[in-house]
């Protein structure tokens, strides 16, 4: 197979991301698939860099967090209130939440860089309270 310059300079950065590391895919009957063990083979194969995969909102609030348990706030239909549980089972109310000896405040987001944690419920500047999306508890007291 003859390869120009572009399509070397391509291969080879593929192939130096794998090395590096970075997870691989190829194209197989339409769709990409991760390639664990790639075998180079560019004449009938196509290989790419694996796109990064989005964080979820969880995920990305228990890695700005990682030395707290989170809980997440999801809203309920019927009401439109939030609740958040352990594991999704056990719905515990804002007064619960404050009482526990673990609680260490609510995690609240105004933009993409600019995140507050608060121990009590939090205003905007037109006086409404604003939604927390998460609540942080110690992982380490009893």
């Amino acid at each position: 197979m003859k390869m120009n310059i572009e399509e070397t300079k391509e291969a080879i950065k593929v192939m130096q991301a794998y090395v590096d590391g970075v997870g691989i895919e190829f194209c197989y009957c339409g769709g990409w698939l991760t390639a664990t063990t790639p075998i180079w083979n560019w004449e009938k194969v196509d290989f790419r860099i694996a796109k990064p995969k989005e964080l979820t909102l969880e995920e990305k609030v228990k890695a700005k967090y990682p030395d707290y348990e989170v809980l997440m706030f999801a809203v309920n239909e019927g009401t439109g209130w939030l609740s958040y549980g352990f594991n999704n089972t056990n719905r515990v109310t804002h007064t619960t939440a404050q009482s526990d000896p673990r609680f260490q405040g609510y995690v609240y987001i105004h933009s993409e860089n600019d995140w507050l944690v608060s121990n009590k419920p939090t205003k905007s500047s037109r006086n409404k309270y604003i939604q927390p999306i998460a609540v942080l508890f110690n992982k380490d007291c009893n």
